[in-house]
């Protein structure tokens, strides 16, 4: 993974700043992530590493809403959304 996210730095000189939320449909799985430009921010939709989508916005909130619209609509369309598992806890007693 660091690979990609040098090679995605020597490209376009962007930082992925993290995962929003990760969807998926018919063995797809569809990714929300938020990555820092040098002056700027983008959002970016990628299925499977290939890009579907992508905003550029200087108000990171107004990208946040921006994602969760995507996720609407692609909920529409029959994506589901990947909740990640909880984590497991040892009990002590």
């Amino acid at each position: 993974m660091r690979k990609m996210r040098a090679a995605s730095r020597l490209r376009d000189g962007a930082y992925d700043a993290g995962t929003l939320w990760r969807m998926t449909r018919h063995g797809w799985t569809a990714r929300c992530a938020l990555w820092s430009l040098s002056d700027t921010w983008e959002l970016r939709v990628t299925v499977d590493a290939e890009m579907l989508f992508s905003q550029r916005g200087a108000n990171i909130h107004d990208l946040f809403g921006l994602a969760e619209q995507w996720k609407a609509r692609m909920a529409r369309s029959g994506w589901t959304r990947i909740t990640p598992a909880a984590p497991l806890t040892a009990t002590v007693g």
